[in-house]
This record gives structure tokens, C-alpha cells and sequence, in this order.
């Protein structure tokens, strides 16, 4: 661990944005006319269930009722992470755990690391205290209702380390998940 520390203070870092890393893309405005019992099932707020999103309850849509072109971007991917933009749980975030096929509805947002860019270093900053005091500094609105967009969440500055460090703390964090993940299943 000290050998990584080492390397961690000795690599090169630059203070980067997060939409210099990666793309924010937040959801489709889905009408509530076209929600089906069998269509696609639809990420919403509701189903981020940190650190994880959760189908149990999900709304589904008819997606032949839009231009497929249009949808494409808004499909969700394993791995992927998502996060609240609006109200009460504003910057939560959770990981779609499923290859089922998604897509992302309104007032929640994806993030999608840039080639060239370690994935698991960059869901380490979502899931950091530092992205939660960010958010919650910035989310606007009535005191009923805090909101912030795509471009707040690309706004999010952090430290990056050279790819080899990001991979090499990716590798670690990696390692503490799958512990976590058996844990939870022998629990």
C-alpha cells in the first residue's frame, strides 16, 4: 500500500473537469402516456437504490411510439453509472448491475468516461464524499425541489492521476468491490 502511495504522490496529476473525462448525457423526457406492462424498463429516480440501480418496480415504455435514432443514446449499459438530478435524493448514484436492456428517463444522468480514461477511477469520484459535497453545494431551486443539470454534474473538478495510477487504484478498488459484493451475498 505504501509502494501505491508513493506512486499516487509522484505521478503527475492534473486538475480536470469531469466533462474533460467524460460525457454527461441526461435523460429522455418520456410521456407517461406511452408507459407500458412490457416495453423497455425505464431508469428514474426511484430506482437508484445506492449503490445500485433496482428494477423491482420500474415503469416500462413503449419505445415504437419514438424515432429508435433519437433513443439510441439514452440506452443504458452494464457498468454504467447514473445519477439523481432532482429533489431529495439530488446526487445519488447508482450502478446498473443488468444487460437487460435500459433506458434513461428524465431528470437522472449518465456518465460515460472518455476513451483513455480509467472507468473505475472516474466511478470513484462519483461515489466520493468530495462529488456529494459538490452536488449539494450547488443544487438550485426551491427549498422544495433542488435541481442541477448535465453540465453541473460535467463541472465537477477533481485531481487525475496519469493513466497507470488511475488503472493501478482501479485494480485496488476493483478488488474491495468484489470482497463487498461476496460479502453481501453470504449476508
Amino acid at each position: 500500500m505504501s509502494k501505491l502511495l508513493e506512486q499516487i504522490n509522484s505521478s503527475k496529476k492534473e486538475l480536470v473537469k469531469l466533462s474533460d473525462v467524460a460525457v454527461v448525457v441526461p435523460g429522455f423526457a418520456f410521456k407517461s402516456k406511452d408507459f407500458s406492462d412490457d416495453g423497455v424498463a425505464l431508469v428514474k429516480i426511484t430506482e437508484i437504490q445506492s449503490p445500485y440501480v433496482v428494477l423491482d418496480r420500474c415503469s416500462r415504455v413503449d419505445t415504437t411510439k419514438y424515432d429508435s435514432k433519437k433513443l439510441k443514446k439514452y440506452f443504458l449499459n452494464e457498468g454504467e453509472f447514473v445519477i439523481a438530478m432532482t429533489g431529495a435524493t439530488i446526487g445519488k448514484v447508482g450502478k446498473v448491475i443488468t444487460n437487460e436492456p435500459l433506458l434513461l428517463n428524465q431528470r437522472v444522468a449518465v456518465v460515460r468516461p472518455k476513451p483513455d480514461f480509467s472507468r473505475k477511477f472516474i466511478e470513484s469520484k462519483l461515489t466520493s464524499s468530495s462529488f456529494q459535497s459538490y452536488i449539494n453545494s450547488i443544487a438550485s431551486g426551491s427549498s422544495a425541489q433542488a435541481n442541477i443539470s448535465g453540465d453541473d454534474i460535467g463541472d465537477f473538478k477533481f485531481m487525475l492521476p496519469d493513466l497507470p495510477v488511475q488503472n493501478k487504484i482501479a485494480e485496488i478498488l476493483s478488488a474491495y468491490d468484489a470482497k463487498i459484493e461476496n460479502n453481501n451475498l453470504i449476508i
